[in-house]
């Protein structure tokens, strides 16, 4: 039987034995144990076992079939750069071997840009909070995020902090409760964007992003650049 410690909830610690031995898979030889074996085998509950299973099928590392059982994927954990699992940049860009910094602007004003009207039209007229996000990894910049918000949904005027992703800042400086975002896919010709970053390739990916919170209002625009030499973003769809 493997042991188990009790530093970390008891489903994580599961869910991180069966991820190392779903690497260790080959294609054709793939099918998990049943849900009964593995509670056996790991000496845990049925429903500790189902709540690894379900994080593990969100992350799209095993799919359910009825009447089949669960299959694992291990190609899955071997794609970097995942932005459908977990949007914050700081787990994005996540790398053992290099320093992970973050850069903020100051907050700015300004009437809301053409952009984010086009996303967002309850934006029109709106004056809006403006900031960048620059995500370095060493001495590299990754990715450049640009925020507005509607200055109506601020309780207080933003300060230089620690909250570096939306749904942190939101909660903190607008008491709202971000459940969401839509995102749309672009690459065109930013040179001023490729200066920043310091490449060549002036043709930029980049993404917009629109927050809704609880309620389904539309609180944040964001537009995103990916630093062409250095960053592939991946997205992975469950079928």
């Amino acid at each position: 039987m493997m042991k188990l410690r009790k530093a970390k909830p008891l489903y994580i610690q599961v869910r991180d034995l069966l991820v190392q031995n779903i690497m260790s898979m080959e294609p054709g030889n793939n099918r998990l144990p049943s849900e009964e074996e593995l509670t056996k085998q790991l000496g845990v509950s049925r429903s500790t076992v189902r709540e690894a299973m379900h994080d593990l099928i969100l992350q799209g590392v095993v799919s359910k079939r009825h009447g089949k059982g669960n299959y694992a994927h291990p190609a899955v954990l071997k794609v970097p750069y995942r932005i459908d699992y977990d949007p914050d940049f700081r787990s994005l860009l996540n790398d053992p071997d290099k320093t992970l910094s973050i850069k903020a602007s100051p907050y700015s004003t300004a009437p809301a840009s053409e952009k984010m009207v086009k996303r967002l039209p309850s934006a029109a007229g709106e004056e809006v909070y403006r900031w960048d996000w620059e995500y370095y990894l060493d001495d590299t910049l990754f990715v450049i995020a640009t925020e507005e918000i509607p200055k109506k949904y601020f309780l207080r005027e933003p300060q230089d902090s620690d909250e570096f992703s939306v749904k942190e800042f939101v909660a903190n400086y607008c008491d709202k409760d971000l459940a969401y975002f839509i995102s749309w896919i672009n690459a065109s010709e930013r040179p001023q964007v490729a200066a920043r970053f310091g490449v060549s390739q002036t043709i930029i990916q980049d993404w917009e992003e629109v927050y809704h919170d609880i309620e389904d209002h539309a609180i944040c625009y964001c537009e995103v650049y990916f630093n062409p030499e250095c960053l592939e973003v991946a997205l992975l769809t469950s079928l």
